[in-house]
């Protein structure tokens, strides 16, 4: 190696040299008792794997072991954790592995879920809908003719079968129900898309409401924040008397009703976000924080750099430690108190 090399590579290692040595000091260690999100975020250890994302990357959610998994929360066994009240058994894979609608107990079923007497619960609007969704049928014997959902006929003898399948030549009831009364009716609609033979031709037993398709309902099914018609006609131009268990009434124009639980979580769930409105504190669900103007906002919006509270509350007398990771802090000046921005913007006096 001739003395140019030497020297041009001594040059290259002392410039490898100082690049390394500004990446190591550009990096922010966390203090201890907080967790590192790897992206340049901290946030306290309590936040890791509690169903919230309060890393930008959303570090704090995976590779979850079972002990890390914060109370009220259900370990997934697959490096996620979600909530045990609201996820767990309720009809729905939120793991994404199934592991929690798996081994439900009778009592543990969720708000709208079924219990299939085999450790399964199934959405109360896949009871009764023709398809065999327990794997063991059970949601699919007897029913009442009630029960059955909109886009289906009850056979009259604990089943329902797709209003399609109605007089198509093939008994699916079992007692021969769905080939009956069909003559004429059924001629003149062959060949129409499915549901739209009984569109014009069926009349809802008295206490039912009808769909407007060919379907019909029970009474108490409407305006209970389910869509039990397949159109959603059920669901449509509530009047507050019309919400039903003890549903909320978004008021306003949009005639829409919503679970009453719904209210004051920091989550519009009506159109017009009445159900976040006019709310107290005692009204603002866990993991919330009351605005002081009658709102509610989820807690991992306070101190993000933006006004969610809409009067700026969430963003007032903010200190290092409650700023979101995503956030810096500017410290407080002349008198003013610290408030955070997003990362990337500057500090302003």
């Amino acid at each position: 190696m001739t003395g140019y090399s030497r020297i041009a590579l001594g040059a290259a290692l002392v410039v490898l040299s100082t690049v390394q040595l500004s990446e190591q000091a550009g990096k922010i260690a966390c203090p201890a008792g907080t967790f590192d999100c790897g992206d340049g975020g901290c946030i306290p250890m309590e936040k890791k794997c509690d169903f919230w994302t309060d890393c930008k990357n959303k570090k704090d959610e995976m590779d979850c072991k079972p002990e890390d998994c914060k109370t009220g929360t259900f370990s997934c066994g697959n490096g996620k954790c979600v909530r045990k009240l609201i996820h767990r058994c309720e009809g729905v894979d939120d793991c994404g592995n199934g592991a929690d609608e798996k081994d439900c107990k009778p009592n543990e079923c969720g708000l709208g879920a079924f219990y299939c007497g085999n450790g399964k619960c199934v959405r109360k609007n896949r009871k009764c809908d023709g398809k065999d969704d327990c794997g063991n049928g059970n949601d699919e014997t007897q029913c009442k003719p009630e029960e059955c959902q909109s886009y289906t006929f009850p056979c009259g003898n604990g089943r329902c079968v797709k209003i399609e399948k109605k007089c198509d030549g093939t008994d699916h009831c079992g007692n021969g129900a769905d080939e009956k009364s069909c003559g004429a009716a059924a001629a003149k609609t062959k060949g129409a898309k499915p549901g739209a033979a009984t569109a014009t031709t069926t009349t809802c037993p008295k206490g039912q409401f009808s769909c407007g398709d060919g379907g019909c309902v029970a009474m108490d099914k409407r305006c209970n924040h389910w869509k039990d018609c397949r159109n959603g006609a059920d669901e449509a131009n509530c009047a507050k008397s019309d919400c039903r268990g003890g549903a909320f009434h978004c008021g306003g124009d949009s005639m829409r009703c919503t679970w009453s639980q719904d209210r004051c979580d920091g989550n519009k769930n009506c159109d017009n976000n009445s159900d976040e409105e006019n709310c107290t504190p005692e009204d603002c669900k866990p993991l919330t924080r009351f605005c002081g103007n009658g709102r509610c906002v989820l807690a991992k919006r306070w101190c993000d750099g933006k006004d969610d509270c809409g009067n700026g509350y969430d963003e007032k007398s903010c200190s290092e430690e409650d700023c979101q990771p995503y956030t810096t802090f500017c410290k407080p000046k002349s008198g003013k108190t610290g408030k955070c921005v997003p990362q990337g913007t500057q500090c302003t006096p």
